[in-house]
């Protein structure tokens, strides 16, 4: 069915839920990214998650061209006005359209800086966006998320201290 396909595109099939990592080389930083209340990330995870549907929805490369299906990775840091600033793709298995859209929703996201970790303005952030035409693909795409996650933590590089959007 058309419509729930398009309904289903932004809020449910590409999504963004906001989780904490810490730094896994730790030694070699003195500004570590510590959570500072489980309870607090989590009502922070559920607000950006929110924000970064809405603007899912609001992109205008949807009116123009259907993202097609896959996993747009988009990494940030805070601004001063505790935004998204530097924003750029990091990984894409998806089309032009949908890697778009991932950046167009992430710079509009809203003020962020209220993240419950201890160093928010030094802190990395990476969203892990879902794009996917029906639930049984979007579930896939999310178990091959969940496996490049897991091989980006382990890794040790730089990209092993971001604080993760998308699960």
């Amino acid at each position: 069915m058309k419509t729930f396909t398009k309904l289903a595109f932004a809020p449910a099939l590409a999504f963004a839920v906001l989780t904490p990592f810490a730094a896994a080389n730790a030694g070699e930083k003195s500004e570590d990214i510590v959570v500072t209340s489980s309870a607090e990330m989590q009502a922070w995870q559920a607000d950006a998650t929110r924000s970064l549907n809405r603007a899912l929805q609001r992109s205008p490369v949807e009116r123009t061209a259907t993202p097609g299906p896959g996993i747009v990775q988009v990494t940030f840091s805070l601004g001063a006005d505790g935004r998204p600033e530097n924003v750029e793709l990091y990984n894409s298995t998806a089309d032009w359209s949908a890697e778009r859209s991932a950046i167009f929703a992430v710079r509009r996201l809203g003020d962020i800086s209220d993240v419950p970790v201890s160093n928010p303005a030094g802190a990395q952030f990476i969203a892990n966006i879902i794009f996917a035409d029906s639930v049984a693909e979007h579930d896939d795409l999310a178990r091959e998320l969940t496996a490049s996650e897991a091989a980006r933590l382990a890794s040790g590089s730089p990209a092993s201290d971001f604080i993760a959007l998308g699960s």
